[in-house]
């Protein structure tokens, strides 16, 4: 669903809803998590938003992005930058949520601090490129090889 959506809105607009669903389901499992209703509902708009945002999306803007000649080391630096950033986010997540007591009061803490980590994340979506200059610059990619 988020590479039909790359074709068809671009990558600025598939990574602002995949941040925004992120970063509303970790606000909404901070606050209203402890039900189970709520939970089941937060956790589907994180797992929704992660599609958006991991996979597909990041690899069009790195592959739109990057010389030919540089596509392959791109592509191993962005999978590595990947694995790191899940790696620390777990570490971080857990270290939060151990430091204010654990249990449920820490992980709310741990959840609200992701929200607002993911919330600049949304900020910095507005920085990429929309959809007409993104075809703009393929076209002249295409054109130049």
């Amino acid at each position: 669903m988020a590479g039909r959506s790359l074709d068809r809105f671009g990558s600025r607009t598939v990574l602002m809803t995949g941040t925004s669903l992120l970063t509303l389901g970790m606000l909404y499992l901070a606050f209203k998590g402890n039900i189970l209703v709520h939970f089941y509902f937060s956790a589907c708009m994180v797992g929704i938003g992660m599609g958006f945002l991991v996979g597909a999306p990041l690899r069009y803007i790195m592959l739109n992005e990057s010389q030919l000649d540089e596509r392959a080391s791109a592509q191993g630096a962005l999978r590595l930058f990947t694995g790191i950033g899940q790696l620390l986010g777990a570490v971080l997540v857990g270290a939060v949520a151990s430091s204010h007591g654990g249990g449920t009061a820490g992980l709310k803490i741990a959840y609200m601090m992701t929200g607002v980590m993911s919330l600049l994340l949304l900020l910095s979506t507005f920085a990429l490129k929309s959809r007409q200059v993104e075809l703009a610059t393929s076209i002249g990619k295409d054109s130049a090889t």
